[in-house]
C-alpha cells in the first residue's frame, strides 16, 4: 500500500492533492495548523498541529512512507493583526 505524508494539507493544494490521489489508492496522513475550509479532508488521518514545532515533526513521521509532500508553509494568517 502506498503511503504519503501531506504536510499543509489543510490548504487548498493540499486538500486537492489528498482527494485525488485518494482515488489511485493511497493511504494518506494530512498534517496541518488548521482544518481544510471548505471541504472534509479525504485523508485517512489528519493531524490538527503547528509544523514550525520540531516536536511536532517527530510525532507525524512515525511511519514508512512511499511519498512526502512538502506543502505547509508560513502565510502569516494567524499572526495578522488588524487596527
Amino acid at each position: 500500500m502506498l503511503k504519503a505524508l501531506v504536510c499543509g494539507a489543510g490548504g487548498f493544494i493540499g486538500n486537492h492533492l489528498v482527494s485525488r490521489f485518494k482515488s489511485d489508492g493511497y493511504w494518506f496522513r494530512g498534517v496541518d495548523n488548521k482544518s481544510p475550509e471548505f471541504s472534509r479532508s479525504d485523508a485517512d488521518e489528519f493531524v490538527v498541529r503547528d509544523l514550525r514545532d520540531p516536536s511536532v515533526c517527530h510525532e507525524v513521521v512515525d511511519l514508512v512512507f512511499t511519498e512526502v509532500y512538502q506543502l505547509a508553509a508560513d502565510t502569516g494568517e494567524r499572526d495578522t493583526c488588524f487596527l
